[in-house]
């Protein structure tokens, strides 16, 4: 007796190309997928790459910074002079003296101080206690972080007593203070044209008066942002008082961002020119009335 087995159905042709396509199908999405996720690997390693670079370029340009900020502190500190010529180590009014015009001096330097006068000239006669008062407001400045800078000029040391010192002291404060100022000072100082053998008025044109023109008609920073508080101490024993005053008066005429105190004798040699900053306040130390300190 013959036996016979069921077989299994045959796909219909129909079902075979619905299958084909349906592996077609698949195949793609899986070839998209795959490239897809080679497309994601690729870009991720480009952009760990370019951080890379840009890391790298970074650190070049941070040192290539620093290297210039050195050579450029450097540069700016070889206007300085090596001595004593700060408000440190002198001698200041004896703690109780002198209060209401040390309290005046600090209110008028302050930023918000509706006294919009930029140099504040304090004279009287040889040991009033000019270079006192000088020292002390200095001290009180600096404590609170206002202080630019402080000179103090002294007959009897050349350091002390050149004008071109306290011409490279005074481009220092100001540079110091406002960047400005200090770029267009260092483009100066970098200027072939530069050289150390100028004379003083050819030296206050190139570390001063270009620096401080091209800075205030950038006006990268306004008065109300920031202010370089400067004291300047016994101008009448500079060696040329009446050129630094000059120097000085300029100065406050020109920068809305700085103010000066300067003490000095009542002499025309420094009257005279500072009379050409109209923006200046006077204090006399003759009508000063200290008898509440005693």
């Amino acid at each position: 007796m013959e036996c016979t087995g069921s077989s299994e159905a045959q796909p219909t042709t129909k079902e075979l190309n619905s299958l084909i396509s349906t592996m077609k199908a698949q195949k793609e999405d899986i070839s998209k997928a795959f490239l897809l996720e080679i497309r994601k690997v690729q870009e991720k390693n480009e952009s760990e790459e370019k951080e890379r670079r840009e890391a790298k370029e970074r650190k070049k340009a941070e040192e290539r910074s620093k290297q210039e900020n050195a050579e450029d502190v450097e540069l700016l500190r070889k206007l300085l002079s090596a001595n004593d010529s700060s408000h440190l180590g002198k001698r200041a009014c004896i703690s109780g003296t002198r209060i209401q015009l040390l309290d005046e001096l600090e209110t008028w330097s302050d930023i918000s101080s509706p006294d919009a006068n930029r140099l504040f000239w304090l004279y009287g006669v040889a040991g009033c206690g000019k270079s006192a008062i000088a020292a002390s407001i200095s001290v009180k400045l600096d404590s609170v972080g206002r202080l630019g800078g402080s000179f103090f000029c002294k007959r009897e040391e050349e350091e002390r007593r050149a004008p071109r010192r306290l011409l490279g002291h005074l481009a220092y404060f100001l540079a110091d203070g406002h960047p400005a100022f200090r770029q267009e000072l260092l483009g100066s100082l970098k200027d072939p044209k530069f050289t150390v053998d100028k004379g003083d008025h050819a030296y206050f044109d190139f570390v001063i008066r270009k620096p401080l023109s091209l800075s205030e008609s950038k006006q990268e920073q306004a008065a109300s942002e920031t202010s370089v508080i400067i004291v300047i101490d016994a101008l009448d024993e500079c060696s040329d008082s009446e050129f630094a005053a000059r120097c000085l008066a300029q100065i406050c005429s020109s920068a809305s961002w700085v103010k000066i105190i300067v003490t000095s004798r009542d002499l025309p040699e420094i009257r005279t020119p500072l009379k050409a900053c109209l923006s200046r306040r006077e204090y006399s130390l003759f009508d000063d009335d200290a008898r509440g300190d005693i």
